[in-house]
């Protein structure tokens, strides 16, 4: 059930009715709507009610459609409000841009501006029209609310969640008793932890923790009870505590359970006082192994605090290990106890693993010989379940159920044969973990189901896909950055084992990447039913709800768009087309016409070959775009302007073709903009470098034809010291200017960017010497430094002083001559403690590699080039040759040595 979360709901009808009783007091053309704010507002705690009822008793899953009817009907109220409130901020923020754009052009001078005539001015459209429409439809939906009211409370009251929370929980009680019989493809782990468990651990800590964290159904009970029934452990520990804690972290109760297992005795209504002395007086002096399954609460610290109070009166060597599906409680443990957090992500089955178990279930009670045509369709099935051992299992009953080829290959082809097929063990296992998000997690996980399978997330562009598409709006944010939030949204998803996060080191930067497991991307779509659709292949064979949000497409053809033009929901639309469309202008123009009618989007991607020059600008009416994409559109007339898209000032992502971005007159009425790749310096107005000056939310921008800055003062408006954001710069001259040197040495010292900065390149640069900005200490969060074609710099800059520095690349330098002492610096310190990456490139002149003797030097080097140096006589001994050396066209002296 996609329901919108009550924060969010609240948020936005309270700050409607808010605003819309100030708009009543200074236009009188915005009356006739009073009445129906009272009622929302006095409604408003009865919205919240039943709101917070319903996501409170999502974990009980309880399905009732005239419920989800009216849920949907809300949001639909909601966001048509959201929109109308979101159109009404554009008009102010657009107003505020001109405003400022002709203060700086002098137009205003003494003409004074009122909000009021603002206000009446925006409701001279149809803006008026569309607020009171969202003011009635809220009324009209939550006027219906009341006959729910005891339809909710009955579903979802206290007692019916106690009741079902119940249920959930003795269901998934556990033991230390192995209920298989064999258990495949664990050895290996078991042995890992087993070995942990013996070892002594520090010295200060008497109790230490150890923690088995996976998704749910991926066999991490199993393993425990592998751990617990090993002899080794038997005979190390006593005693040994099985706990099964579930979802309700009660500590009296836990404690309780654990005293019992130790003392062998029951104890009745007894305080927590109590049991902690018990407790403590059974563990004093005992190395004991606690094993706590299924455990949940990574948030409430003082819980665990007292939990583990009389735990840690045990003996020295004493171990706790945890099951969970959290890295965040494996987190807290270790923090509580204050130990080194210790754990295993446990991943799925090995190949070999998971077919002796699938054939073990699919074929129990017959021989698998007499079933060969099933044998190869049942390994194909296997592959589809990601190594999940539940899922196996369950498939594989499922199968041995009808050994038929004809079912078994209608199972083969169904999309998502593990959670489609009525497998209510595996959708339950899986459904705990997501009902124990937040609500905003959820969205953002449902949100995932629109990419493929084994899709590679890249946290950046997610983080802005989740930001562009709505899903963390800005009343949630208060005075943090979108970013930041969706930064840690995708953390806390990672931590609770929603993805598995890969770093790679590529010398230059390290980066990350996240991976969802398969059964994972079943879940998601199979909660996003209704709200997030990916759709493949002819969009005419799909029914499409009508309460869709955020849809994907796959199209064969531009004529298929016609199937989804009545979708006035939409809020992310992704559309790639198959077929070459730079012939067919016809269905281009259709295509443009049908995709400005989807008002209410806030993200577009369209991976389409389009050769249509009035795409860009025919886009200028959709207001609300935060995210823009056309990425394989092709310019067809590289001087055309694009003034349409400045219209959109919401924008925060722009990814289009560099002939774009040099043609968008005045870019500066997108003040949220993230990256310019592409912002070419003229000296006509519009595309002057004072354009940057109040886009303060860059985080990568390349200023090219710098020549056309015509003094160095005009280079100071482009306010780079500014721009806190900022992590990439390149700053270009064309390739044959004709500036001075002196010219450009007094414009680039005047582009000093902000301390933050981490990557930058400057191109083309006919100064003598080095920026003033490059000889301090300031930048000392570079970690990427690209100086190319300076043809005229003779003395490097003392580099050595960026501590970060991990990638350095020196081309075309063909006056330098001398690599020395005020390039490594000059005292005794370690120079350049973090670069791995090094080259030296076309530089002709470069004769002397000296000032080095027996400092600490290049300690993290992993990769050398040095070519076309025809002069450079020698190099110092770097103990470089077990590493990553390359030399090309260099002295013969140097390449003897």
């Amino acid at each position: 059930m996609a329901f919108i979360a009550e924060s969010v709901a609240s948020a936005i009808i309270d700050n409607l009715v808010s605003r819309c009783f100030s708009y009543l007091e200074a236009c009188p053309a915005a009356g006739g709507m009073k009445d129906e704010l009272e009622r929302l507002q006095h409604a408003l705690p009865q919205v919240q009610a039943v709101l917070t009822a319903v996501e409170g008793g999502a974990p009980v899953m309880v399905q009732n459609r005239p419920v989800e009817t009216w849920l949907w009907q809300l949001r639909d109220a909601v966001e048509n409000a959201e929109d109308v409130l979101d159109e009404l901020e554009y008009y102010e923020l657009q107003k505020t841009i001109r405003d400022r754009d002709d203060k700086v052009r002098g137009i205003l001078s003494n003409c004074k501006r009122k909000f009021d005539s603002f206000v009446n001015r925006i409701f001279s459209d149809d803006t008026l029209k569309r607020l009171r429409e969202a003011v009635k439809g809220l009324d009209r939906v939550i006027a219906g609310m009341g006959p729910l009211l005891h339809l909710v409370t009955g579903l979802y009251g206290p007692r019916v969640k106690c009741q079902k929370l119940e249920e959930i929980k003795n269901a998934r009680e556990t033991s230390s008793l192995l209920t298989e019989s064999e258990v495949l493809g664990r050895d290996e782990e078991r042995d890992l932890i087993v070995e942990w468990l013996i070892e002594p651990g520090d010295a200060d800590v008497n109790v230490s923790t150890f923690t088995i964290v996976g998704m749910g159904g991926i066999g991490k009970t199993t393993l425990a009870q592998l751990v617990y029934r090993n002899e080794r452990v038997q005979e190390y520990f006593d005693p040994i505590v099985w706990v099964c804690i579930s979802q309700e972290f009660n500590v009296t109760v836990i404690t309780k359970k654990i005293l019992e297992c130790v003392s062998r005795e029951h104890f009745g209504d007894n305080s927590l006082h109590a049991l902690h002395e018990n407790l403590k007086q059974k563990l004093t002096s005992k190395r004991f192994l606690l094993i706590l399954d299924d455990v949940w609460n990574d948030d409430k610290m003082m819980a665990w605090e007292k939990l583990v109070a009389p735990l840690k009166f045990g003996q020295r060597g004493s171990k706790i290990l945890l099951t969970t599906r959290m890295r965040s409680v494996a987190d807290m443990a270790a923090k509580v106890m204050k130990c080194k957090q210790e754990s295993l992500n446990l991943n799925k089955l090995e190949e070999s693993d998971y077919m002796l178990l699938f054939n073990k279930h699919a074929f129990l009670g017959v021989n698998p010989d007499d079933y060969k045509n099933l044998q190869l369709i049942g390994e194909q099935i296997a592959k589809k379940l990601g190594g999940c051992p539940l899922a196996i299992k369950v498939m594989g009953g499922m199968l041995n159920s009808c050994m038929d080829y004809e079912y078994w290959k209608k199972i083969l082809e169904k999309d998502n044969v593990k959670l489609q097929q009525g497998n209510d063990d595996i959708m339950k296992v899986l459904r705990l973990s997501y009902d124990h998000l937040s609500t905003n997690l959820q969205l953002c996980f449902r949100y995932c189901s629109l990419f493929p399978q084994d899709h590679m997330f890249k946290r950046k562009k997610l983080v802005n896909m989740w930001i562009g598409s709505g899903l963390i709006p800005q009343s949630i944010c208060g005075r943090e950055r979108p970013e930041d939030i969706g930064k840690e949204y995708l953390n806390l998803l990672t931590r609770k084992s929603f993805f598995t996060c890969k770093t790679h080191d590529n010398r230059v930067e390290i980066t990350k990447k996240y991976f969802m497991h398969d059964l994972l991307h079943d879940l998601a779509q199979s909660v996003s039913l209704g709200e997030c659709i990916k759709i493949g292949g002819d969009v005419a064979e799909n029914i499409i709800p009508k309460t869709v949000r955020h849809l994907s497409v796959e199209m064969l053809n531009l004529l298929s768009i016609r199937e989804i033009s009545n979708l006035k929901n939409v809020h992310t639309l992704v559309i790639s087309v198959k077929e070459d469309n730079r012939h067919n202008a016809d269905h281009a123009l259709e295509f443009i016409e049908v995709i400005k009618g989807f008002r209410k989007l806030r993200l577009l991607i369209l991976d389409v070959n389009f050769h249509s020059y009035k795409l860009p600008n025919a886009l200028s009416s959709l207001i609300h775009l935060r995210y823009l994409s056309l990425s394989l559109w092709k310019v067809v007339n590289e001087s055309i302007e694009y003034d349409g898209l400045t219209n959109l000032v919401n924008l925060r992502s722009l990814d289009v073709p560099y002939h774009v971005i040099e043609n968008i007159p005045y870019i500066s009425k997108l003040p949220f903009i993230h990256k310019l790749q592409n912002f070419v310096v003229r000296e006509k107005s519009g595309y002057k470098i004072g354009e940057l000056k109040n886009l303060r939310d860059l985080h990568h921008l390349c200023i090219m034809k710098l020549e056309n800055v015509r003094t160095s003062e005009e280079a100071t408006e482009a306010k780079l010291n500014e721009k806190e954001y900022l992590k990439s710069l390149g700053l270009r001259w064309s390739e044959g200017h004709s500036n001075s040197a002196e010219a450009d040495e007094q414009l680039l010292d005047n582009l000093c960017p902000h301390i933050n900065l981490k990557k930058m390149r400057i191109e083309q640069y006919h100064g003598a010497k080095s920026p003033c900005w490059m000889t301090n200490l300031s930048l000392v969060n570079l970690t990427s430094i690209e100086l190319i074609d300076c043809k005229r710099w003779e003395q490097l800059p003392p580099l050595w002083q960026f501590s970060s520095l991990r990638h350095l690349f020196l081309q075309g330098l063909h006056t330098v001559k001398q690599i020395d002492c005020s390039f490594f610096g000059s005292n005794s310190g370690c120079a350049f403690p973090s670069l791995k990456m090094l080259l030296l490139w076309d530089m002709p002149n470069l004769e002397e590699w000296i000032g080095i003797d027996d400092r600490c030097m290049f300690p993290q080097l992993q990769s050398m080039s040095i070519s076309d140096c025809p002069n450079l006589r020698g190099i110092p001994t770097l103990h470089l040759w077990s590493r990553d050396l390359h030399i090309y066209n260099v002295g013969l002296i140097a390449f003897q040595q």
